[in-house]
């Protein structure tokens, strides 16, 4: 089955993994063998990647505690907030079931990567394939139904521009849900829906909450922590924006969406999510072959050379 725009889409009991095989791109390019291909799971090649990310989350918190007392410790949380921003990459890919080929794992690894992100994955799951099922959709979209005037559209002034690349908007959304969550009868979409969430939540904050208190009594490596979880959104910011903002609200999936270039030390702990409407178009495609997909449509694609290039470009074509 193929999604069109006038296509509606809703994922109540529905198996998530099975929508997610899905294809959005209403005019697909590639026959039935080349897509089962490139929908190959692989435990191997995701836990690899997984272990190296986490990895690099400890070795920045250990290099952090090593050099207390130091300016150079803030160099060291300025790395771990890149590890932590990126980390919702796997966690995304968890989400959608196709990280792993073993469905236990997408699960562990959603549940794991979700308390560094501060979001319960099965929240998450329900809010994000409803932006899959209608991007840019200024009244359906829950990423930018709230204010679509600003969020759908690229930053109109300063302000907005350093609010938006700052990820603070996305902050707040999960410091509200992690309030939310021990409030009888208080709800956030996307943080205690549905019930089940409301639990994962309470536990994500208590391990937050744990890490601010262990910070205030100066306890080995809480601070640089916190400080990395915080300061990671302004990566999430600079990478997020990217992905929609300025993009069509309607016509193909491949218009409502934007790919960009960038580095290989990127790309890697992106997990390929560079290649955003490559995913958008067909989300069952691991990350892993989200760069053999590129190859095959990119040309379909609007593919930006680079982050901080796109945002140049944009305000430069906004002075003029």
């Amino acid at each position: 089955m193929i999604y069109t725009d006038e296509t509606p889409v809703r994922y109540q009991n529905v198996l998530p993994e099975a929508v997610m095989n899905e294809v959005f791109d209403r005019e697909s390019v590639l026959d039935a063998a080349i897509q089962s291909e490139l929908m190959t799971r692989s435990d191997h090649i995701s836990g690899l990647r997984l272990a190296i990310h986490l990895s690099c989350i400890a070795l920045s918190v250990w290099a952090a505690v090593l050099l207390t007392g130091t300016l150079w410790i803030w160099l060291a949380i300025i790395v771990l907030a890149f590890f932590i921003g990126t980390v919702f990459a796997p966690f995304h890919e968890c989400c959608h079931g196709t990280a792993f080929s073993t469905p236990m794992f997408n699960r562990y690894g959603a549940a794991l990567t979700g308390v560094l992100f501060g979001v319960s994955w099965r929240a998450y799951r329900e809010f994000h394939f409803q932006h899959h099922s209608d991007t840019q959709d200024p009244k359906q979209d829950p990423e930018i139904m709230m204010d679509p005037k600003n969020l759908s559209p690229w930053p109109r002034s300063v302000w907005r521009w350093l609010i938006t690349l700052s990820g603070g908007p996305l902050l707040f959304s999960k410091l509200t849900g992690l309030g939310a969550c021990w409030i009888p009868g208080g709800t956030t979409r996307f943080a205690t829906l549905p019930k089940a969430a409301r639990i994962e939540t309470q536990v994500i904050s208590m391990f937050w909450w744990c890490v601010m208190l262990a910070a205030l009594f100066e306890l080995p490596g809480a601070m640089p922590l916190l400080a990395g979880f915080i300061l990671g959104h302004i990566v999430e910011g600079l990478w997020l924006t990217a992905e929609h903002s300025g993009c069509a609200e309607g016509g193909s999936i491949l218009a409502r969406t934007r790919s960009v270039k960038s580095n290989a030390l990127v790309r890697f702990f992106l997990w390929n999510m560079n290649y955003h409407s490559e995913h958008h178009g067909w989300p069952g495609v691991p990350w892993h072959a989200l760069p053999a997909l590129h190859q095959r449509i990119g040309d379909r694609v609007d593919i930006q050379p680079g982050y901080f290039r796109l945002y140049r470009g944009v305000l430069s074509a906004q002075r003029d």
